[in-house]
């Protein structure tokens, strides 16, 4: 049986928050993620790790969004980081890259 409880670490790289979730992002576990996008809401800068994270429906590409629009209002940014194969998939079949990966330096 795989655990279907999604774990989310959390640590701080360059002044931003990195988030790392591990498991799946679907409307069953999407409120383990926004828990902790709300523990640190004065945070300006997050980047989020996908690397462990096998799958996203759009319930966590809602959140996401949402997120992002909230930091972009406050002059910050959130950024996707290290795709799995299945969340670039997603990302990149609904549109959303240029939204969430970070522009090249």
């Amino acid at each position: 049986m795989i655990d279907d409880v999604l774990r989310v670490d959390v640590s701080f790289l360059d002044g931003r928050v990195l988030i790392a979730p591990n498991g799946d992002i679907d409307a069953d576990s999407v409120l383990a993620l926004q828990a902790v996008l709300d523990e640190f809401n004065l945070e300006r800068h997050m980047v989020i790790d996908m690397t462990r994270v096998r799958f996203i429906d759009s319930s966590g590409l809602n959140v996401l969004i949402r997120e992002s629009l909230r930091l972009s209002g406050m002059h910050g940014s959130l950024y996707i980081r290290n795709p799995s194969p299945s969340v670039r998939r997603v990302v990149d079949t609904t549109g959303l890259a240029e939204f969430f990966y970070e522009p090249a330096p």
